[in-house]
C-alpha cells in the first residue's frame, strides 16, 4: 500500500506544478472592465433603439431623430455607435488610468440612467399593453 500512496503523492505534485505558459492570465483591470461594459451598453442601446423605433417608439434624442429621417435608422445607429465605441477606446488607450477610469465609469452610469432603464420601462410597458 505504501507504493500506491507514494505514486498518488507524486501525481498530485505533478498536477500542482503547472507550467508558466499555462498559468491564468492576469485579471482584467477596472478600466478594461469599464471599457467592455461601455461597449456592451452601446450595443444594447443601438439594438434597443433600432427595435424600439421599429415598434413605433419615438427617439427622444432630437439629433438622432433628425438623422434617422436623413439617413435611416440602421445607418445612423451604425455610424453613431461606431463613433461612440471608437471614442471609448480612445479614452481607454490615451488617457491616464485614473482619468480613464473616472470617464468610463461616468459614461456607463449615464447610459444606465439615460438608456438602459428607459428602454426597460418602454419594453415593460409594451409587454403589459399586449
Amino acid at each position: 500500500m505504501a507504493p500506491a500512496t507514494a505514486e498518488a503523492g507524486n501525481y498530485v505534485e505533478r498536477l500542482a506544478a503547472v507550467p508558466a505558459e499555462y498559468a491564468a492570465a492576469p485579471a482584467a483591470s477596472v478600466c478594461q472592465r469599464l471599457l467592455i461594459l461601455n461597449i456592451l451598453l452601446q450595443i444594447f442601446d443601438g439594438v434597443a433603439t433600432c427595435n424600439g423605433v421599429t415598434l413605433g417608439i419615438r427617439e427622444r434624442n432630437p439629433l438622432l431623430h433628425a438623422a434617422f429621417e436623413l439617413w435611416g435608422v440602421g445607418a445612423t445607429l451604425l455610424m453613431c455607435k461606431s463613433c461612440a465605441c471608437a471614442t471609448l477606446v480612445l479614452v481607454f488607450t490615451r488617457a491616464r488610468e485614473e482619468l480613464a477610469r473616472t470617464a468610463l465609469g461616468f459614461v456607463a452610469g449615464v447610459y444606465c440612467i439615460a438608456s438602459l432603464i428607459p428602454w426597460w420601462v418602454a419594453l415593460f410597458t409594451l409587454l403589459v399593453r399586449s
